[in-house]
């Protein structure tokens, strides 16, 4: 009942053969619950310019198209960054890891690394970056995001408690502290997987489906726009879902990506 995309589709489907009254209600029905965003509600109107522009319906796809500029016309339009940062990175080793990848000592060459490529992409206040808030190369990512004035997305694909004890706590109660200073920063917002897609389907990975939902929210932006940054070691990962995930699947979809590399640190 409150899923605006749910409403959506159902007066998507009454604009296909149902009377002009109908269509208008269901499409005010959805924009009830659509909280005020700006995004989902210009995305809907979109839609209905291409079947104008195809000349379905045109008295009715008129009469809808009105009720979202109406609504429109009352919301402050959303703000669009000037270019978007996507990043994905190693975590820090956990103590059993067999081969070192990113040990502790290893940080300050990591936060120079990412500090410098940032600065040399001359990321600014105007930008936005998304990421997720693993320990190690995602919240240095954050951080220094953050320290520059830059609006940041912290997306992961579990509940906070949950995504700590997988992704964070194991590396100590400094990285916890550091977690929840980034979280409770006025520039960041934290974003939960589960709340926004639902449950993750039996037959994906949790961490593969949260990098596709990052590049796909920064590629909403436009693809020119989006800059992908990666601290990787240039091999395959201990499982799905991992740095080589997020690094094959930006090149197969979005082409800037600068790479970071982790071997060179570590040697």
């Amino acid at each position: 009942p409150k899923d605006y995309w749910a409403r959506a589709t159902q007066a998507d489907l009454r604009l296909l053969d149902d009377e002009q009254e109908k269509v208008v209600k269901a499409y005010r029905n959805a924009i009830a619950v659509a909280d005020a965003d700006w995004f989902v509600l210009d995305s809907s109107r979109q839609q209905l310019c291409v079947l104008r522009d195809l000349g379905f319906r045109s008295d009715v796809v008129a009469a809808a198209i009105a009720v979202f500029d109406q609504e429109l016309a009352r919301l402050t339009p959303q703000w669009q960054p000037k270019r978007v940062f996507l990043f994905s990175g190693h975590m820090i080793d956990k103590p059993d890891r067999a081969e070192a990848r990113f040990p502790p000592a290893m940080e300050p060459l990591v936060k120079q690394a990412i500090a410098q490529k940032l600065d040399e992409l001359a990321i600014a206040s105007e930008d936005f970056a998304i990421s997720s808030a693993a320990c190690g190369g995602d919240l240095i990512f954050v951080e220094a995001c953050l320290a520059r004035g830059v609006q940041v997305e912290m997306r992961i694909p579990f509940d906070e408690p949950s995504f700590l004890q997988k992704s964070v706590s194991f590396a100590g109660e400094s990285w916890q502290q550091r977690f929840r200073a980034a979280k409770n920063n006025p520039l960041a917002k934290l974003v939960f997987m589960p709340e926004r897609l639902g449950p993750v389907p039996d037959h994906l990975n949790a961490y593969m489906r949260n990098n596709r939902w990052m590049l796909y929210a920064a590629l909403a932006y436009g693809p020119e726009k989006v800059r992908f940054v990666s601290l990787w070691d240039g091999k395959k990962g201990d499982g799905p879902g991992g740095t080589e995930d997020m690094v094959n699947t930006v090149r197969n979809y979005s082409g800037e990506a600068h790479i970071l590399d982790a071997t060179k640190m570590l040697n």
